[in-house]
């Protein structure tokens, strides 16, 4: 949790400086190509002790399996059952201890060539692993590799065509900056300065909802397109299980609030019999009214919001012409109908994080300066998407017919549809 609040302190710190370290190297080879090494980092990790502790046990049971002296009372269906439970250990610490292994004494080499750029992943000088991409068309970014001691970690993706590699996941955030400004010097490329990498995953995230193409097929778990007569839906949910763990974690708070014996315990109890009956074997020293107030406060406010998240979905619908906007929680809700002609803009921008990813609301910019909230705390994916559907409709927007008259002609108007 600490390190969270001091990751969370540290967003707004300066950028980084790039910076080379012990285990980063370039050379130039004759032909012009660029040669780039991520050495390992000469000590023992993390990846040695934890697969070394799913390696170790789980082998020393399946040798006693196979070779040892079997018990006499033992059923004989227990040995088949008892490898197949311990095969997925064994195989999760044997590739754990590798990864260890490599980040230990292996080294990635990265070869940036004229036409083509390979990636080498060499270990006791024997190259296990080799991926090859084209030069056209190359794209380098930052992504998210992993977390450690919950404090998010980044790699660099290459990527070209369909393809795509990740270099430097074990480096440090100030050599990771030096490794990308080098392969873009070497690329050709413009050297960016000191960046925020989380930042700019952000932009490089909001950048491509900006510029997704449309895709006629595209689902998701929280957004569906169907294709209508009319026009087409698209529909959005919020996750079930989601939900319901907000609402479990907001009881354990909102529980221990009540139950505190305070002044809020005690004056629960003389107005609620079933109160007072569940709070008669509680013991302990009384809590100061404020204590019981916070965790009893946050608690139903992270109910409010489980179950706000449970039942509420949104559904548009296009048709002719307008855009019906739907909002619902479970049977109450409001409508919304615009003109597709009222529509100004579409601006997508961040709206928050979800476990430390960035998430993006999409906002619907009206003639007559009016704003509508579409998604939000939405991935990348699904704001660029419900963005493309509705910008394919704007060239021929003009050429539309009118639609029926039993729409709603108002783009402001809400209607209650309870």
């Amino acid at each position: 949790m600490f390190q969270k609040i001091i990751a969370r302190l540290k967003e707004g710190r300066k950028p980084v400086e790039p910076r080379q370290g012990k285990r980063l190297s370039r050379e130039q080879q004759e032909d012009g190509s660029a040669v780039f090494e991520i050495r390992g980092k000469g000590r023992p990790g993390f990846f040695i002790i934890f697969g070394g502790m799913f390696l170790g046990i789980p082998s020393i049971l399946l040798f006693a399996i196979f070779f040892g002296t079997p018990s006499p009372g033992s059923p004989s269906w227990g040995t088949p059952f008892a490898v197949l439970f311990l095969i997925p250990f064994f195989v999760i610490g044997l590739s754990t201890f590798f990864i260890g292994v490599f980040l230990w004494l292996g080294k990635t080499r990265l070869t940036l060539g004229q036409q083509e750029v390979r990636l080498e992943r060499i270990l006791l000088k024997k190259t296990f692993q080799t991926k090859l991409l084209t030069r056209q068309g190359l794209e380098v970014r930052f992504e998210k590799s992993h977390e450690e001691n919950d404090v998010s970690r980044y790699k660099l993706a290459l990527e070209s065509g369909e393809k795509k590699i990740g270099i430097g996941g074990s480096l440090k955030e100030e050599e990771l900056l030096w490794l990308d400004q080098e392969i873009r010097l070497a690329a050709g490329e413009e050297a960016v300065g000191p960046v925020d990498i989380g930042e700019a995953i952000r932009q490089d995230l909001e950048a491509e909802a900006d510029n997704a193409e449309l895709d006629r097929n595209y689902r998701s778990k929280k957004l569906n397109f169907t294709r209508t007569a009319q026009g087409w839906e698209a529909h959005t949910q919020n996750g079930f299980l989601g939900s319901i763990f907000i609402i479990l974690f907001g009881s354990i708070f909102l529980g221990v609030g009540l139950l505190m014996e305070g002044s809020l315990a005690e004056y629960l109890k003389g107005q609620f019999e079933w109160f007072r009956k569940m709070a008669e074997n509680s013991t302990g020293d009384s809590a100061p009214i404020w204590a019981a107030l916070l965790f009893a406060g946050a608690g139903a406010a992270v109910i409010s919001g489980g179950i706000w998240s449970l039942g509420y979905r949104m559904k548009l619908e296009k048709r002719h012409a307008r855009l019906r906007i739907i909002k619902t929680w479970f049977s109450m809700g409001t409508t919304r109908t615009v003109e597709l002609s009222n529509i100004q803009d579409l601006k997508i921008s961040k709206g928050g994080d979800v476990n430390e990813e960035p998430r993006f609301k999409l906002l619907m910019h009206l003639k007559h300066g009016k704003k509508v909230k579409l998604l939000s705390f939405a991935t990348s994916e699904d704001v660029g998407q419900l963005k493309a559907w509705l910008e394919a409709e704007a060239p021929s927007l003009s050429d539309k017919t009118s639609p029926p008259d039993h729409l709603d002609a108002d783009p402001g108007l809400e209607r209650p549809l309870w």
